[in-house]
């Protein structure tokens, strides 16, 4: 039967499926559902329906995403999120029934929360690693000065910020904690080159195009919680870490060359 809707889902999909056939398919999952709507045959129609999803996943998905890496990765991974918004969308109008009794009077996920769940259990989570390191190093190199594509990392910073339950919320505070991190260990790294090589006011220009660019271009791509922090981060780096360094370096700056040895 999973099978079945399985095959219907890629039929609707593809745009093969005639009215006649979708309207006798929305019927027999009524019929099912109708007689007892906190029965058996609900519940063997939601196990259904998640199946669908798993089987999609495991088909079509997976072996897609095998071999690839890095920006490939991430835009295999936001064309396929997409077209399984499009399968939720579409089985929501057949199998919409089980989310207002079956489900409800269960407290049972939701079919959207179903099928975001499966796709985040079965992709996201496995492949979280390469995405996070794809991620950091687009953010990175843009940091430098490079142009990259923006939109991508947009994507996946929004596939991550949907809403879900359990596992998934737990992702999403991994990633975004994730460039918090890198943003610390990327911005430390650059205050102790930086303090070595410029002068106060260059020092204090550099910081002002990094906040900027934070303000602008990075934190578009964080929750907004998480977007006042990242701004912190790179404060507390590059500003209130070497804050005793930066007064004794805007002293000496200040002072004529004759009057440095008295600064010091």
């Amino acid at each position: 039967m999973a099978t079945g809707y399985l095959c219907c889902c890629f039929y609707l999909l593809s745009g093969y499926m005639e009215f006649v056939e979708l309207t006798k398919l929305s019927r027999t999952i009524y019929e099912l559902s109708t007689p007892n709507p906190l029965g058996e045959y609900s519940r063997e129609l939601y196990d259904y329906y998640k199946k669908i999803f798993e089987e999609y996943i495991t088909s079509k998905v997976l072996p897609a995403l095998n071999g690839k890496r890095d920006q490939d990765l991430l835009q295999e991974i936001v064309r396929r999120w997409s077209i399984l918004k499009t399968m939720t969308l579409w089985l929501f109008r057949f199998f919409n029934y089980l989310d207002r009794y079956f489900i409800a009077r269960r407290k049972l996920p939701s079919l959207q929360q179903t099928s975001y769940n499966t796709f985040y259990n079965l992709v996201y989570a496995e492949t979280f690693g390469p995405v996070k390191d794809a991620v950091i190093a687009m953010i990175n190199r843009e940091r430098e000065g490079e142009q990259i594509d923006q939109a991508l990392v947009k994507s996946i910073l929004a596939i991550n910020a949907e809403n879900g339950v359990g596992s998934l919320k737990q992702h999403k505070q991994n990633l975004e904690e994730a460039i918090l991190k890198d943003t610390a260990a990327f911005y430390s790294q650059k205050a102790s080159y930086w303090m070595q090589k410029k002068s106060y006011n260059e020092y204090m220009l550099a910081v002002s195009q990094c906040l900027t660019h934070e303000k602008d271009t990075v934190s578009a791509y964080l929750q907004a919680e998480n977007q006042k922090k990242l701004l912190e981060v790179v404060e507390q780096e590059l500003l209130n870490a070497h804050a005793n360094e930066l007064e004794r370096k805007k002293q000496v700056d200040e002072f004529p060359l004759a009057d440095r040895k008295q600064v010091s």
